[in-house]
């Protein structure tokens, strides 16, 4: 199979979203886990709370797996594969930090990986006085959306390019939601990743990106 050339996706340190109006039925997501960090006593379940909860207001039920437990399920196409690694060596120009990356289709504006530094989010998190497991889930939510939106980020709300310390002391609810456009988009991803059939081994085939930054 041939691979296409893919463009890549930039995070910068940023936002989450505002509930859609109205009640609407949940979409189910499955996303796999990896833990490759070598903490064999952590407890992610904090984060990815954190992230559920993002993507929660936007009416997305993500259901997570242990991929490093053997549970015998089949992964289906349109489950998400989410890595969590340290880094220690930080690159990019002075002043930014690359927290993680997703690659991105161009094609087909939508992706299966996600990767997260978590060294990189516990520095930025110690140097904003902020949780580290909080920033993990945004972080983690803010890729997930890169892997149902695609390569582009919007000018506020959890899926802007960069994300600044002060915007992290702040707190500000509005920064760190889903706008409603967002939100829209991101479901009408998820449900066409939903009706497709197309092999997990072709989709990772043809995925590639490149790390978010944060000032």
């Amino acid at each position: 199979m041939r691979i296409r050339r893919l463009a890549p996706i930039a995070l910068l340190l940023i936002s989450p979203l505002p509930a859609a109006a109205g009640s609407r039925p949940s979409l189910p997501l499955t996303v796999r886990v990896y833990d490759m960090t070598g903490d064999v006593h952590a407890d992610r379940r904090s984060a990815l709370a954190a992230a559920a909860a993002a993507l929660a207001q936007v009416h997305v039920e993500i259901r997570w797996l242990d991929g490093n437990a053997d549970t015998g399920e089949v992964p289906a196409s349109q489950d998400l594969v989410l890595r969590l690694v340290r880094q220690q060596a930080i690159s990019g120009r002075p002043g930014t930090t690359a927290l993680g990356y997703a690659f991105v289709d161009a094609h087909g504006r939508q992706g299966t990986l996600a990767t997260i530094f978590l060294d990189r989010v516990e520095q930025i998190a110690r140097i904003a006085g902020t949780s580290a497991d909080r920033l993990t889930g945004l972080a983690v939510a803010h890729e997930i959306g890169h892997l149902l939106l695609g390569s582009d980020h919007s000018k506020r709300g959890l899926m802007r390019a960069r994300w600044t310390v002060d915007e992290l002391r702040a707190g500000r609810a509005h920064d760190w939601r889903l706008d409603a456009r967002d939100g829209n988009r991101l479901r009408t991803g998820l449900t066409a990743r939903l009706g497709t059939r197309a092999s997990a081994a072709a989709e990772m085939s043809t995925v590639t990106g490149e790390p978010a930054v944060l000032d």
